[in-house]
């Protein structure tokens, strides 16, 4: 996973978190459609998908998503057990890393990864609703229309994400059980 033309998607549990602008016919698409959709924006761009799955193991979805997933999309994925109970992720410990280093940039949902992302300066195509969107953190595509190619970083704006993000941190030694 590397070279300058690589794009990562970051795929969630599922896509109820979808912004509205990106539902098609008024209804909220499923996620394997959100990854097919994607993968093939990506592909047009000249650019390769990788896919990295998140990291529960869960039937449900291996029964609505990836079997029908686009056959020619590479699906990764860090944890040993998701990937025997999925013959189609390709098992790599340290995908998460490489991905991070690696990709050109990164396509996300709303995942928690997207703190490293952007601590290691990687423009982010955010399609989720969350409490950053507005704030100019990641590009916030308005249809499927748009190209989601490489976006620009406002510096600024993530700085004060950061900030905030990193002053609400706490050990979990801390942590009120």
């Amino acid at each position: 996973v590397t070279g300058d033309n690589i794009v990562a998607i970051w795929m969630q549990w599922n896509t109820e978190l979808l912004r509205k602008e990106l539902f098609i016919g008024g209804k909220r698409i499923p996620q394997f459609e959100w990854i097919n959709i994607l993968c093939d924006k990506v592909k047009k761009l000249g650019m390769i998908p990788v896919v990295k799955m998140n990291t529960a193991n869960h039937s449900e979805i291996y029964r609505d998503t990836t079997p029908f997933i686009n056959k020619n999309v590479a699906l990764f994925t860090n944890k040993k057990d998701v990937a025997e109970s999925n013959p189609i992720a390709i098992f790599d410990k340290d995908i998460n890393y490489k991905l991070i280093a690696n990709a050109k940039y990164h396509i996300i949902l709303c995942s928690s990864v997207s703190n490293e992302i952007v601590l290691n300066e990687k423009p982010i195509i955010a399609t989720g609703r969350s409490w950053f969107n507005g704030l100019d953190v990641f590009y916030e595509p308005k249809s499927w229309e748009e190209a989601f190619s490489e976006p620009r970083i406002n510096l600024a704006a993530r700085s004060k994400w950061i900030n905030w993000w990193l002053s609400r941190q706490v050990k979990l030694s801390d942590v009120d059980s």
